[in-house]
């Protein structure tokens, strides 16, 4: 996580890595859209999926693979018609993020959560009991 810089936390001529400053640029910009009006992530996540710029995190890969869960099925899932966000994490310490539920191309329910203020699946899973009830409803 990149923290912001400000000129007084900068040593007397020392400069500050380009890659902070941007990172730093790019973290603000999507924070901005999510907390002024941006009514859901959905669009922000397929346009980030469509580019080439939605990353996957080592844990979604691993649990992915694990769990029997392709790139395609996630990518699918993110696709879907009747993609929808459950759970909005708008003030996550590290960055914005949201649980989605999608269909893949089977029509099997798949959740994502999904930093949006990074592009980033965070993890992937079926949903199932005894958390869920069904696809989009949790139990207790």
């Amino acid at each position: 996580m990149f923290t912001r810089l400000y000129s007084q936390d900068v040593p007397e001529g020392g400069n500050v890595p380009w890659c902070i400053i941007i990172q730093d640029a790019i973290s603000s910009a999507r924070r901005a859209l999510v907390t002024e009006g941006v009514s859901s992530p959905i669009p922000m996540i397929q346009g980030a999926k469509h580019s080439g710029s939605l990353r996957y995190s080592y844990h979604a890969l691993r649990q992915g693979l694990s769990r029997g869960i392709s790139l395609a099925r996630i990518e699918a899932a993110l696709d879907s018609s009747q993609v929808r966000v459950l759970e909005d994490y708008q003030d996550d310490q590290r960055s914005p993020s949201c649980l989605v539920v999608g269909w893949d191309d089977d029509l099997r329910p798949l959740h994502v959560v999904v930093a949006y203020g990074a592009m980033r699946v965070i993890t992937v899973y079926e949903p199932s009991l005894p958390k869920w009830g069904s696809p989009i409803e949790r139990v207790g």
